[in-house]
């Protein structure tokens, strides 16, 4: 089976605490399996390009002052936040300098909760910090041809191609610790910071953190990000933040992956959920021992996100000269 797997269970078992999210869990990875049988189901689901004029994506994150060991080529460069590790004008100003250095077309760029220096208002709260000398504060950091993204939209045109990308970016994401551009998930801000700010046409997600249950590594993830997701169905959605939650996942809009999400939302009853689901996995069963086929709700039409977790760090627990920076990813739209 490919490397993108097709919406993961709920969160890591450690963080499918009873019954019923754990049977959520096994039921929604049993209805994808049946769904999905073979590669040639697995490409035509993947494969979401404009064969004629197919755009490469080149996505990293969490690089801190290293560099990926592989950059492919590619038309856009996306790096989701965490440019630095202590925040510094000049981790920060260095990795802009190495952005800007590549080949490619355009080079997108949003802050993380490690880019202290991007958040003004992190700046002010914190004087001590040594945030705002003369000479090294954020108006004098050096972006050159860098599209900077702050919760905010941007249209690239890509005249070699003949096509333009909506992207939207965002560095936010739930309170951990103290650090830059987070918000407490209680707060009104919390609240509000993903309620329809994304435009129904936008492409391509660039946010620092994942939604919850997505590549978040048990649930670290953001609990509105998934529903403004839901809301928006981009055909990607790039992150990073959570560093063991390394990967790709092809998240697939059909009935069972809305049951499933639903409990990840809280709008779900768990054991509702499961008997639907329940009924739904014996449905399909049913169905093929009648052959009767695969289930129509998958096909070439049905709506999907390619998320993508870049982050080029492993977990803390992985520092060391056995596990340095990884490669970039790439996705083809």
């Amino acid at each position: 089976m490919p490397d993108d797997t097709a919406s993961q269970p709920l969160a890591t078992p450690r963080c499918q605490d009873t019954l019923a999210e754990r049977l959520v869990g096994i039921l929604h990875r049993a209805i994808r399996e049946l769904k999905v049988t073979s590669e040639e189901d697995w490409k035509q689901l993947e494969d979401d390009t404009d064969p004629l004029c197919p755009v490469t994506l080149v996505c990293v994150s969490d690089t801190g002052p290293l560099e990926p060991r592989h950059l492919p080529c590619g038309d856009i460069l996306f790096h989701a936040g965490n440019l630095s590790t202590y925040g510094s004008f000049e981790e920060i100003q260095a990795t802009l300098t190495w952005i800007n250095q590549q080949p490619h077309e355009h080079k997108v760029v949003i802050g993380g909760n490690h880019d202290l220096l991007l958040d003004s208002f992190f700046v002010d709260e914190n004087p001590g910090r040594g945030l705002d000398e003369p000479g090294r504060r954020r108006v004098n950091l050096n972006w050159g041809s860098i599209h900077y993204l702050a919760h905010d939209c941007i249209d690239l045109a890509l005249p070699k191609r003949n096509r333009s990308v909506r992207i939207f970016g965002s560095p936010w994401t739930p309170e951990y610790g103290y650090s830059a551009f987070q918000y407490a998930s209680g707060s009104k801000w919390g609240a509000e910071v993903w309620n329809t700010s994304v435009s129904d046409k936008t492409d391509v997600m660039l946010v620092h953190g994942p939604p919850m249950g997505h590549l978040d590594d048990g649930g670290k993830g953001c609990r509105g990000l998934l529903g403004e997701l839901w809301r928006v169905k981009p055909k990607v959605l790039v992150c990073g933040h959570i560093r063991a939650g390394r990967g790709r996942e092809l998240l697939i809009y059909d009935r069972a992956q809305e049951l499933y999400d639903g409990v990840v939302l809280g709008k779900n009853h768990i054991w509702m959920s499961a008997v639907r689901l329940a009924f739904l996995f014996f449905w399909l069963v049913a169905k093929s021992l009648l052959g009767r086929g695969p289930s129509p709700v998958i096909t070439g039409q049905t709506k999907r996100t390619r998320i993508v977790n870049a982050s080029i760090l492993g977990p803390r627990s992985d520092f060391g000269p056995r596990n340095g920076p990884r490669n970039a990813m790439t996705v083809i739209i």
